[in-house]
């Protein structure tokens, strides 16, 4: 690959996007073939990509201490948490972890509305 671009939609491609093809081969695959190829990125990048880093929480446990009791059930997604669970595990959404900038779902949608509307202008001119 000769961009970060095209590296990226590669992984994509491979993991999750189409092929589901394990991160370990596509790892491999670059490994032996990137002439620009550094381990721990490599690695990092296919394990981030496959959504494989960070699965059970104890990144966030360490590094979060907000989220040090929240159980693993709602580490990565702390404001689905019943109140009186984020009350029990010291992490009052809004009071002891910050709110959250936006409701993802809401805002694709939004933001496909979007699209949908320049392509409509851009056919219409």
């Amino acid at each position: 690959m000769d961009s970060p671009c095209g590296t990226s939609g590669c992984w994509m491609f491979l993991d999750q996007g189409c092929l589901w093809i394990s991160w370990e081969e596509g790892f491999k695959f670059f490994e032996e073939l990137q002439l620009d190829s550094e381990w721990s990125l490599n690695a990092g990048n296919w394990l981030w990509v496959s959504c494989s880093a960070f699965f059970h929480g104890q990144i966030p446990w360490r590094y979060v201490p907000e989220l040090k009791t929240m159980p693993t059930k709602y580490i990565h997604e702390p404001w689905l948490a019943p109140a009186t669970l984020q009350k029990a595990s010291n992490c009052v959404i809004g009071l002891d972890y910050p709110e959250r900038l936006c409701d993802h779902i809401e805002r694709r949608e939004v933001c496909l509305q979007r699209l949908k509307d320049v392509c409509l202008q851009i056919k219409g001119t």
